[in-house]
């Protein structure tokens, strides 16, 4: 039996877990403490899996309905089918092209959802798990992340998230605490100017963004640019004080 549906704006499963996942990133950066950076490297290993399956269960349902599957065989094709499954043939399923994981994305995903499960599933003869934790690099996880949902997005032609580039939105409103996800056309190419970035004047939004994020290699361009900013946010527009603006540090205007 399939529940009312409920729906509410700003609510994007994969763009909050993939933004927790970088949260707890930087989070694993800054603390001094040791107890506190075994909790950031678990939430970080949890919020890896978490955006990935929810990335791909996505797919697989709106594949799925287009095709005239029903909510029920939807729930039961993801409910059945464990993240190993998922990662090894719904890619080709939902775009019909001989795509493959490359295999370094597809190992570092897998090593981090069994860390996942040892988290889970903890089997107390030692402490030897912390030396598994003292080995997790959190960068390593999210760029795998990142690289896997820009190679499934490609495959099915269409653009990547620019905050699949770590960056979010705050300020709408005038309220620098609301993180938004907005979108690639009205929003991020127009932050992306205002960042100093020189863009083709000749071309629209649309034809810039469909040359400039539709593969690793625009995103491996974009990211690299973005990191290499000087600034963390974008500058406020004084005649347009509750533009929502794109910050790599979101989290500490909260």
């Amino acid at each position: 039996m399939i529940m009312d549906k409920h729906w509410r704006w700003n609510s994007n499963y994969a763009w909050h877990y993939f933004s927790s996942m970088k949260y707890e990133e930087a989070l694993v950066a800054a603390t001094k403490s040791e107890f506190m950076r075994y909790h950031h490297l678990r939430s970080c290993i949890f919020f890896s899996v978490a955006c990935v399956e929810t990335f791909l269960n996505v797919k697989m349902k709106d594949f799925m309905g287009k095709n005239g599957s029903s909510d029920e065989e939807v729930l039961k094709e993801i409910k059945i089918r464990k993240l190993k499954d998922k990662l090894k043939k719904w890619p080709k399923a939902i775009s019909g092209k001989d795509i493959k994981i490359p295999l370094e994305i597809k190992s570092t995903i897998d090593i981090y959802e069994d860390l996942r499960h040892d988290i889970v599933h903890v089997k107390p003869l030692d402490h030897s798990f912390y030396l598994k934790l003292d080995d997790v690099e959190p960068e390593a996880i999210t760029d795998a992340v990142a690289r896997l949902m820009v190679t499934v997005h490609s495959s099915l032609d269409e653009e990547f998230p620019y905050w699949l580039l770590g960056w979010n939105y705050i300020g709408l409103n005038g309220s620098l605490a609301q993180v938004m996800e907005m979108n690639n056309y009205n929003s991020f190419m127009y932050s992306l100017r205002n960042l100093g970035f020189r863009l083709n004047g000749s071309v629209t939004p649309q034809e810039w963004i469909k040359r400039a994020m539709v593969n690793i290699k625009g995103y491996e361009m974009l990211k690299q640019a973005l990191d290499g900013l000087e600034v963390d946010i974008e500058p406020e527009i004084p005649r347009f004080p509750h533009m929502p603006r794109l910050t790599r540090k979101w989290w500490a205007y909260q």
